[in-house]
């Protein structure tokens, strides 16, 4: 079965992801699933509407992963880490946000199941995809920002990882959600399964499998 690795980019209101062959690399499948908080008059409390969210997008997930798995051999998954916003060492998010967020990566947890996963931040991602240098002073204070700046220098580096998904895969424009705000979302989930497809681990289970070994004996904890 061919091999390939899945890279997720989480989140309650749109969980992207990637299914890519490793030989010969090409995309093979890409999504983006979307849930919307129910009508604030309709809305229950927001505990329970984020567990219906949540069972929305396992339902939507496990189905994705099944179908890949008829045809391909899934050898590891890698994931974009979330982060909880702090600015000048204040948190600036809420309880139901950190929930959210620990909702979405732990559907990972429960779907991936004897599959070696690896989370790469945002920073890995710009630096080992993009090439970008870190330019911040470790202790030194930064500049405030607006939220409308923030949220500008967002998209702007979003922007950045699109380009490149689509230097690096040609073929990733015709496949892109044809919703332009899910694009950023897919592009995430692409980032971190091509940096997955380079990890070492993948390359042992690659060198095993085309040598014809058991890829299972290499050691997921070394990934």
């Amino acid at each position: 079965m061919n091999p390939i690795v899945l890279g997720f980019d989480p989140s309650i209101s749109n969980f992207g992801v990637v299914a890519l062959s490793l030989d010969p690399i090409e995309i093979l499948k890409i999504a983006v699933f979307s849930t919307k908080r129910t009508d604030k008059k309709k809305r229950p409390r927001e505990c329970d509407d984020q567990t219906r969210r949540t069972t929305e997008l396992v339902i939507g997930l496990h189905d994705f992963i099944e179908r890949v798995r008829e045809n391909h051999q899934i050898i590891a998954a890698a994931v974009e880490a979330g982060a909880l916003p702090y600015i000048g060492g204040h948190a600036c998010f809420t309880p139901t946000t950190a929930s959210a967020l620990g909702r979405a990566r732990g559907i990972l947890d429960g779907l991936l199941v004897n599959i070696p996963c690896v989370d790469f931040t945002p920073m890995e991602v710009r630096q080992k995809v993009l090439g970008e240098v870190p330019t911040k002073i470790k202790g030194a204070k930064q500049p405030a920002k607006t939220a409308k700046e923030r949220e500008a220098e967002r998209k702007a580096k979003k922007l950045k990882t699109q380009v490149k998904m689509e230097e690096l895969f040609p073929k990733v424009k015709l496949l892109w959600p044809k919703q332009e705000s899910l694009i950023e979302h897919a592009a995430d989930a692409l980032a971190v399964a091509h940096l997955c497809s380079q990890s070492d681990f993948v390359q042992q289970v690659l060198r095993g499998i085309q040598g014809g070994t058991n890829a299972k004996k290499i050691d997921a904890r070394r990934f």
